[in-house]
């Protein structure tokens, strides 16, 4: 994934596709999924990305018990639920303020396209649609390269190399 800002246009290009791990009840009945739970596949997978990064781990090795079904096994919702609990496991790290890091994460999994309203459309949610790229930009992008230009302000220059 790469960004250009050009003046007003901004690009956001995806140079390969992420792959998706598609629960059987959505082999079996193509075009329908759980938007209520992934609102984009990609966004969805970015937020794993980041929580992977900030764990140090894959997500499937960030599983407990918990996350399992009540046989004590994976299932179509041990992703969310391993999901879920690192992500408020990142929002309680700081309950104070919230890091740019942290918002950015968060965006990924429960986008908000501003106080303008949703419509109960998983349209909403594409990079197709322009304000969704706006806010994409906005509550992601910048808040990610923000939080990467300070952390490298405060690494000395030889521990770059």
């Amino acid at each position: 994934m790469y960004f250009e800002q050009n003046g007003e246009d901004s690009g956001i290009y995806v140079a390969e596709t992420f792959g998706s791990e598609e629960s059987p009840e959505q082999n079996e009945n193509p075009g329908r999924r759980n938007w209520l739970l992934v609102k984009n596949d990609t966004l969805f997978a970015l937020g794993v990305a980041l929580l992977e990064l900030s764990n140090g781990q894959l997500l499937s090795d960030c599983q407990v018990k918990e996350d399992l079904n009540e046989r004590g096994e994976e299932d179509k919702m041990t992703r969310f639920n391993t999901v879920s609990r690192l992500l408020s496991d990142l929002n309680n790290d700081e309950p104070s303020s919230i890091s740019r890091f942290t918002c950015a994460v968060n965006w990924c999994f429960h986008p908000l396209l501003g106080a303008e309203g949703l419509t109960a459309s998983g349209n909403d949610y594409d990079f197709s649609n322009n304000r969704f790229r706006k806010y994409f930009w906005q509550d992601v992008v910048i808040p990610l390269q923000e939080n990467y230009e300070a952390v490298h302000s405060r690494v000395p220059k030889a521990a770059h190399r």
